[in-house]
């Protein structure tokens, strides 16, 4: 009579368990990606190429939303007790940044998106400088559709500056006063001025000869994806920064 097979221990089970969980965690990290473009760019990846984050007061709602989903999935889907240590550090690690998300989210308006020292003004030209790779001509429209994205950011922003301000709640003086020279410098200038080229614009075209350099495009279409970048910061960069320089520019005259 062939021997009864011994059930599996407890270390195998917990093996098994992990495993599972392991794989859930990779499906729920990636979904947690797809709410940052921006983030995944900086991750050298190519998602969602040519948009920026959902920066609204409602789209931190929504990402709070999904955390809260995902425990709750994790605690109907896994027993605590059967998972190894490792995965319930996990565990505790995915339940303890909810709660941190939870606890800010009543200061979501305390922050200073325009600031000085890194603020999105400063950032996001740094961001399309050196982090969007551009390696074949689809890259580049992503490129030039995150130029066309920077208003519709930007004036979200603007909108969490104002309830905050609303609320009595705004950076120091020497603060605004760094926006609005940094935020200057970008749209100084070619193409927005007679002034040597921004640096904006000439990553622009450093881009497309790059790409005609390659043999990716001809030089007419390198061309035609410089009047489009030139167009994009015209029509969408300009008005943009200019907002983000008037709002700060207008509080402090009206303090002065």
């Amino acid at each position: 009579m062939a021997p009864r097979p011994r059930p599996a221990d407890g270390g195998a089970r917990a093996a098994t368990t992990d495993a599972r969980r392991n794989e859930w965690f990779e499906r729920k990290y990636e979904e947690q990606l797809q709410f940052s473009p921006l983030g995944m760019t900086m991750l050298g990846r190519k998602d969602r190429y040519g948009e920026l984050d959902d920066m609204s007061r409602e789209g931190a709602a929504t990402q709070l939303a999904w955390q809260a989903a995902a425990v709750d999935e994790m605690k109907s889907s896994f027993d605590y007790d059967a998972l190894g240590d490792d995965a319930k550090l996990s565990w505790d690690l995915f339940v303890y940044q909810l709660e941190a998300a939870q606890a800010a989210e009543r200061f979501h308006d305390h922050g200073y998106p325009f600031e000085q020292m890194g603020g999105a003004q400063a950032f996001l030209p740094t961001f399309l400088i050196n982090f969007h790779k551009v390696d074949d001509e689809a890259d580049y429209q992503a490129y030039v559709s995150r130029l066309r994205e920077v208003p519709r950011a930007f004036g979200q922003l603007l909108e969490q500056v104002k309830r905050s301000a609303a609320a009595g709640i705004r950076p120091p003086r020497f603060a605004e006063e760094g926006v609005i020279d940094q935020a200057g410098k970008v749209i100084a200038g070619a193409p927005f001025d007679n002034g040597p080229d921004s640096a904006l614009w000439a990553d622009a075209q450093a881009k497309a000869d790059a790409l005609q350099k390659a043999g990716k495009i001809d030089a007419a279409r390198a061309l035609a994806l410089k009047d489009e970048a030139r167009k994009a910061l015209l029509e969408s960069i300009k008005p943009a920064f200019s907002d983000v320089i008037a709002w700060p520019r207008n509080a402090l005259t009206s303090f002065a």
